[in-house]
């Protein structure tokens, strides 16, 4: 092929790639990346607009008992303005159960995921793979959490099995600061109470840092 035509090429895998593609196209997903982009170009730090979408999940999945931990651990004032964008712009939002990964892969582009080798896994597969290797409280280590999808299956999994101290048994490592942000607010999500301790969620190399 012509040199134009690989970059015409390249340039339709790269818009694709933005998204999850078992989501891509979907309104929502099109939506959330808009207006994350949108926040960025006014100058929102990522952080703030991951604290938003934790605070917006957690109000519409039915555990508003975490706003008040959110909002003292978490919240600014930058992220209380993005939140208010999410309610505005994205009414849809209100039924993802799933924003904050959502934003995460929104404010990835292409050249960052290219270049650290992130790949995005649908939580279909972590959730059947946790469901067959998981069949007792056993401690599970992510060394590249990403935006934290196997763990979040291992705690679910772990959650189904009755087994209460499931936090405690986590752990997981990332380079990505927002990806181990990320992966810490899904789990403060998955929780029925605020935490009484951080999790076990760190930003270091796994090759490097053991």
């Amino acid at each position: 092929p012509s040199g134009r035509l690989k970059s015409r090429a390249n340039k339709s895998q790269s818009r694709a790639n933005r998204v999850p593609r078992e989501l891509g196209k979907t309104r929502l997903v099109r939506r959330v990346y808009d207006v994350c982009q949108s926040l960025k170009a006014a100058e929102l730090k990522p952080r703030s607009l991951l604290i938003a979408a934790a605070q917006h999940q957690a109000y519409h999945v039915g555990k508003p008992g975490l706003l008040p931990y959110l909002r003292r651990e978490y919240a600014t004032p930058e992220s209380q303005a993005a939140l208010t964008t999410f309610e505005t712009q994205i009414p849809e939002a209100k039924d993802a159960r799933e924003l904050i990964s959502l934003v995460h892969q929104a404010l990835s582009d292409d050249g960052e995921k290219a270049t650290s080798g992130a790949i995005y896994t649908p939580s279909q597969l972590a959730e059947a793979t946790a469901g067959r290797l998981i069949e007792k409280a056993v401690t599970i280590y992510d060394p590249c959490v990403g935006g934290g999808v196997y763990l979040i299956a291992a705690a679910r999994r772990l959650k189904e099995l009755g087994v209460s101290h499931w936090p405690e048994l986590l752990f997981g490592v990332d380079t990505d600061p927002l990806g181990v942000l990320t992966t810490t607010l899904n789990l403060i999500l998955e929780c029925d109470v605020p935490p009484t301790k951080p999790f076990n969620i760190k930003e270091a190399d796994s090759l490097l840092d053991g």
